[in-house]
């Protein structure tokens, strides 16, 4: 739909989907629209003409600002989908693996923000709130580090996160990780490994998060000023 007309494109869907209900009935099938999740995919300008919800077979459904597909995460962007599957195990990948998967995520930037391709990249990932590379894997370890914390599932990386202490599990969110000895770069890669390294580098102030949304946020700020550290400062 166009950025300058969205009612429009926002009725034929209501419209479309009403149809496609009508369809569902005659044919002794059910849709549950409320159910359903809105993505809508654009530049940062054309999101901004966007309302906070869309009417969906009836039903007025809130825009996600990301959703989840096969276990693939999509965002209004449709840009770092695959960047961030799985990017927990490229923690303690060689650098020059990390600075490939960076030159994407530039030229992703670039494209969204329609920036000269010679444009200083910083700036552009700043005003897309987009992670570097390596924050962003070390976000997703520390997000599955507080989730198998927080639920004590899965059980098997439950039994492999230990407190520098006493040797037991995980208990409280304050205390530091237990790091394994190794003797090769690769097993670096491991969770066991992984989740002490990052969880031991955030501050109190992450880790003392009371609820996943909290630390969501709490981290996402803290990796950002890593990030940007001149720009945050003001």
């Amino acid at each position: 739909m166009c950025a300058n007309n969205t009612p429009a494109g926002l009725s034929v869907l209501a419209k479309c989907t009403t149809d496609v209900r009508q369809w569902y009935l005659q044919n002794g099938l059910q849709l549950n629209p409320d159910k359903s999740e809105a993505l809508i995919v654009g530049t940062t300008n054309q999101l901004r003409a966007v309302t906070s919800s869309v009417s969906v077979a009836g039903v007025d459904l809130p825009v996600s600002d990301d959703i989840k597909v096969l276990a693939v995460m999509l965002d209004q962007h449709l840009i770092l989908s695959r960047i961030d599957y799985c990017n927990a195990v490229l923690h303690g990948a060689p650098s020059y693996s990390i600075k490939k998967l960076q030159r994407v995520q530039n030229n992703a930037a670039r494209i969204v923000l329609e920036a000269p391709i010679r444009s200083h990249i910083s700036p552009l990932l700043r005003t897309l709130h987009w992670l570097h590379i390596q924050q962003r894997i070390d976000y997703k370890v520390a997000l599955l580090t507080f989730e198998v914390h927080s639920t004590s599932t899965p059980s098997y990386l439950r039994l492999l996160i230990r407190d520098q202490e006493h040797g037991h599990n995980l208990r409280s969110t304050t205390m530091a990780l237990r790091q394994p000895f190794t003797t090769t770069t690769f097993a670096k890669h491991a969770f066991r490994c992984s989740a002490p390294a990052v969880w031991n580098s955030l501050p109190k102030t992450v880790l003392n998060s009371n609820s996943l949304a909290v630390f969501k946020s709490r981290l996402k700020t803290f990796l950002f000023s890593q990030a940007f550290p001149s720009i945050s400062a003001h």
